[in-house]
């Protein structure tokens, strides 16, 4: 199933309490935002979880916090192993993130949005060499 932004936000204005999801309101209020649909990828909760778990804990190593990933995983954490996630993802110029939902309950369970980055020559080479691309930010 994919939804339109104006159908993920009525998902989002449900969320309690209500600044939980201003990030994801705000990337979805970004005027450069694409695509105009988005076709959610769904997992297992254990799976995001241990994804997630997975990259708050290399990205602290690095010194890096990736906003909402603490929260998101406490929720993640609170589901049955199986139960499925929705993972919706985008970004604009500025931002790249995902919004994660409960499909059983429609409950938002987190986000994990950061600003893109400029790539050092060393990781462009890198991406070059191994996907073809000549991608500028991540």
């Amino acid at each position: 199933m994919s939804l339109t932004v104006s159908a993920l936000r009525r998902r989002l204005a449900k969320a309690r309490p209500a600044n939980a999801v201003r990030r994801s309101l705000e990337l979805l209020d970004a005027q450069d935002l694409e695509p105009s649909r988005f076709n959610p990828v769904r997992n297992a909760a254990l799976d995001v979880l241990i994804l997630w778990r997975t990259r708050e804990k290399t990205s602290a190593l690095g010194g890096l916090v990736i906003p909402g990933v603490a929260s998101l995983n406490s929720k993640l954490s609170k589901l049955a192993p199986n139960a499925l996630v929705e993972q919706y993802s985008f970004g604009n110029p500025s931002s790249v993130g995902s919004i994660f939902i409960d499909p059983a309950s429609g409950e938002f369970l987190g986000d994990t949005i950061v600003p893109r980055r400029t790539k050092s020559q060393e990781m462009l080479d890198l991406d070059a060499e191994l996907f073809g691309s000549s991608r500028k930010s991540a």
